[in-house]
Parts: structure tokens; C-alpha cells; sequence
């Protein structure tokens, strides 16, 4: 993997998919560029046949029962590992999302981002306590490049993070760290909505051919 495969997909000023409205992510780093095309086509590739399945039994309630759920599934899936996993640098907070769990760290319990070799990326509390980032977590890709890929990932958080917080006015009280579930339920919806409307819209028109 080089290093421009395992830079970041970095964006400014951007609402967080699956998140809360309101809430602006000043950069997004979510990983290696070309893993999450390469996922992004195998779910294509599989959601595809999914479909490609409904036209071909186009009378069979159970293809159009059991198809849409799998795709469902394929797709969310792909957006939770590929979408949602990332680290956010916000005004006043560190976000690490890993899949369906989310650390808010404040910028007064930050202790610091690093990477180590067996452990990749991972943040610190002011106490100690570490909270690692599934989006660069170990690999034998890599391992391979001694996490050359991570360190210069983390240079730019670590930037970013100082910018923010040179910005940023600490509270009084200082506001705790927070992990909590997060459910993507926008794409959920959009997903079920869409592959839900393609399949009984085949089954009907199909129907409608044979009467």
C-alpha cells in the first residue's frame, strides 16, 4: 500500500453522514482511499446480482422478501466499515467513530493521538485511558510498510486538531467524555426504502403481465 493509497479522504465543512444536523465535521479522515473503493465494488457487484436475482423470479414472493433484506444488509454494512468508521476533527471535540460506537472526546480530556506499530492509531485521555481508531487499526498491509500509511495520516490530524483547538474557548465546566451507540438510521432507511420499492414494483408489474 503507498502512501498516497493510505492518505486520507479529507473534507472541509461537511455535515456528518449518519449523524446529527448541525453538527459540522471541519475534516473527516476515513481511511485507505483505495479499500473503500474497493468494498464500494464488491458491494455493487453483490447488490447487484441481489437484484439481478428479483428480475430473473420476478413471480417468487420469496426472492422478493429475502433479496431486498440482504441487500440491505450488504450495503449498510459497507457504509458502516466505509462511511461512518472515520476520525472527525470538530470545533470543540476529537469524534472517533468506530462502526456502530462513537467516542466524543472534548478537547479537555484529549490526551494526545498516536500510532504504534501492532496497535495502529489510537487517542489518549487525560487520565490514560486509550480509545483505539478502527479506521487505522493494525493490518499486515500495514505492518508491511512499517504504518507509514497511518504516521502520515496522523500528522495531519494532529494539525487539524491544533488548529481547532487554538480556536476553540474551553467551557467551564469542562464537558465529559462521551461513548455512546450510533445507528446510521438515515442510510438504513434509504437503503430499505429503496431496494423494498424496486422489488415489490417488479413483483407488481410482473403481476400485471400475467394477468
Amino acid at each position: 500500500m503507498t502512501d498516497q493509497d493510505a492518505t486520507a479522504r479529507k473534507s472541509a465543512s461537511r455535515l456528518l453522514p449518519g449523524g446529527h444536523a448541525g453538527v459540522l465535521d471541519l475534516h473527516v479522515y476515513r481511511g485507505p482511499e483505495s479499500l473503500i473503493w474497493m468494498r464500494a465494488v464488491f458491494a455493487l457487484g453483490a447488490v447487484g446480482l441481489g437484484l439481478a436475482g428479483i428480475f430473473k423470479f420476478p413471480s417468487s414472493v420469496g426472492v422478493h422478501v429475502v433479496i431486498p433484506l440482504v441487500c440491505i444488509a450488504i450495503a449498510m454494512l459497507w457504509w458502516v466499515t466505509m462511511v461512518l468508521t472515520a476520525v472527525r476533527v470538530r470545533d470543540g471535540r476529537l469524534v472517533i467513530d468506530n462502526l456502530l460506537v462513537r467516542h466524543v472526546i472534548p478537547w479537555e480530556r484529549f490526551g494526545g493521538l498516536f500510532v504504534e506499530p501492532g496497535r495502529g492509531m489510537f487517542a489518549l485521555l487525560d487520565d490514560g485511558w486509550e480509545i483505539k481508531c478502527a479506521a487505522y487499526g493494525p493490518s499486515l498491509a500495514h505492518a508491511m510498510t512499517r504504518y507509514a500509511g497511518p504516521r502520515n495520516v496522523l500528522e495531519h490530524i494532529r494539525e487539524d486538531c491544533r488548529q481547532a483547538r487554538s480556536a476553540y474557548v474551553p467551557a467551564d465546566p469542562a464537558p465529559a467524555y462521551r461513548c455512546q451507540v450510533n445507528v446510521p438510521w438515515r442510510p438504513l432507511l434509504a437503503f430499505a426504502v429503496l431496494f423494498e420499492a424496486v422489488s415489490w414494483a417488479v413483483f407488481a408489474v410482473n403481476g400485471a403481465f400475467t394477468r
